[in-house]
């Protein structure tokens, strides 16, 4: 990717993807900048371990994401829907020994009548360029803080030291301020 754009885009960098080839140094880059800006898990003694920078990102229009983002929200209430209908039956317990603690106490409450908002799910898929739901997910809140430090130092590698870097990272929004106004959303909502 040449630095002669003037005011790339994230789509005008994802255009020219599929060119590129990132060297051994240019990973271990963005991996030592990710980890430098929190990329990583911290043992209970302290020390820090790397989160490896693993997939490549996927860039799309705007229009695109809408309709991706529609097609989660559509996933995501159906699987709820279908997990609270097999927790009303006789196969409750079969069902909660499959899920994760806190996925059973997400859906153990919607079962018993706590507020029925859930802030913060995640659809996984693998795929271009239709992808494919491979799980539904709840997950935890640190994953939109990994997503935006994975994000941030991606660009840096490929537009380093350009001046638009700085746009483009902020362009590209920030999956922690939506987790904060989901979370903020369903706090209000509760309390209505």
């Amino acid at each position: 990717m040449a630095n002669d754009l003037s005011s790339p885009t994230a789509l005008d960098i994802g255009r020219q993807i599929g060119e590129w080839s990132w060297s051994d140094d240019q990973q271990r880059a963005m991996a030592e900048q990710a980890f430098r800006n929190g990329l990583a898990i911290t043992r209970p003694d302290g020390t820090k371990i790397p989160i490896p920078l693993a997939t490549a990102p996927v860039i799309v229009a705007d229009a695109e994401l809408d309709h991706r983002a529609a097609l989660a929200r559509d996933l995501a209430s159906a699987a709820v829907k279908v997990a609270t209908w097999r927790l009303q039956s006789n196969q409750r317990d079969d069902v909660l020994a499959a899920l994760g603690p806190t996925e059973q106490r997400v859906l153990a409450s919607r079962i018993h009548g706590e507020p029925e908002t859930l802030a913060v799910m995640r659809v996984d898929c693998l795929g271009t360029p239709s992808p494919m739901a491979l799980e539904v997910n709840a997950t935890i809140p640190a994953m939109q803080g990994y997503a935006d430090i994975a994000a941030a130092a991606w660009l840096s590698q490929a537009l380093p030291g350009h001046s638009a870097l700085p746009r483009l990272i902020r362009s590209n929004g920030s999956n922690v301020a939506a987790l904060l106004q989901a979370l903020l959303f369903t706090r209000m909502k509760r309390h209505w």
